[in-house]
């Protein structure tokens, strides 16, 4: 799968579930200012892993239709994918954000989709 990201402008990704997938710019600055571990090369390999390649799916919010995209990449490092995946206004998968996550943080997600 052959695509890059622009972090100057909003970026359509290539689909999932016959969708296009929907980058914002200002989700690309909202993520840079809260996780700011994740270099700008790390960007396409969390979506790579967790959004195209998703180990699991948790619900990612009570009450809106996020879910939780997440992949083992190695010990210790998962990559998640927040999306929203239904009623966008514009029809698309909208990333709402993406960063690393540890083991203790995804079993505590998983937890929390028990509740």
């Amino acid at each position: 799968m052959s695509w890059n990201i622009n972090f100057e402008e909003d970026n359509m990704l290539p689909p999932i579930r016959n969708k296009p997938v929907l980058l914002k710019k200002s989700v690309i600055a909202k993520n840079m200012n809260s996780h700011p571990d994740v270099p700008l090369d790390g960007y396409k390999e969390i979506i790579m892993a967790a959004l195209y390649n998703p180990q699991e799916i948790l619900k990612g919010h009570a009450t809106k239709p996020y879910y939780n995209f997440i992949a083992h990449v190695k010990q210790d490092k998962n990559a998640i994918v927040l999306a929203q995946t239904e009623n966008t206004s514009s029809g698309y998968v909208e990333i709402v954000n993406l960063h690393w996550i540890r083991d203790k943080s995804v079993e505590q997600k998983r937890k929390n989709k028990q509740s």
